[in-house]
C-alpha cells in the first residue's frame, strides 16, 4: 500500500515539496537455522545475539505430546520436527509462536519424532535449540 502526500504550495516556478510513504506487508521469508552445533550459544546479527532455547522437554499429557522450553527474552518461537534421524526438519508451528510451551496430537503413526525450538526476536532467528524426542507406540 502505498500513500502519497504533495505539498499544494508553490515554491516557485519549478519547486514543489512532496514525499511517497510505501507500506509493504513482510511477506512470507524462510527463516532457517544456519548453525546446527550442539556447543554454539546463539546466532550474532550486527550486534544482536539471538540465544538458542535450552531445556527442551517432550513429554505425554494424556493424549497428547507436549513440547516445552525455557524462554528467551522478548522472542516469539519456531518448533521443527522430524520423523526419523535422517528426514529433513519441518517447521510445524504455522507462524511464530509466544509461549515457550506447545501441545499436539499424538501422531497415529508408532515411531521416533524429533523436536527442536528457535527463538525469533525482531526477525532474527537462533541457531536451533538441542534436540529432544520421543517414542510413539
Amino acid at each position: 500500500m502505498s500513500y502519497t502526500y504533495f505539498s499544494n504550495s508553490d515554491l516557485g516556478s519549478t519547486h514543489r515539496i512532496g514525499f511517497t510513504l510505501n507500506l509493504y506487508s513482510p511477506g512470507k521469508k524462510a527463516f532457517r537455522p544456519q548453525d546446527n552445533r550442539p556447543g554454539s550459544i546463539g546466532k550474532k546479527v550486527g550486534k544482536i545475539t539471538v540465544r538458542k532455547p535450552r531445556n527442551l522437554r517432550v513429554f505425554f499429557s494424556r493424549d497428547r505430546i507436549v513440547i516445552q522450553w525455557s524462554k528467551v527474552e522478548n522472542a516469539h518461537y519456531n518448533v521443527y520436527a522430524r520423523y526419523s534421524e535422517k528426514s529433513e526438519w519441518k517447521r510445524i508451528t504455522r507462524a511464530p509462536v509466544r509461549q515457550n510451551s506447545i501441545d499436539y496430537k499424538i501422531p497415529t503413526v508408532p515411531g521416533r519424532y524429533y523436536f527442536r525450538v528457535t527463538a525469533l526476536v525482531n526477525r532474527v532467528e537462533s541457531n536451533f535449540s538441542d534436540e529432544a524426542y520421543i517414542d510413539v507406540q
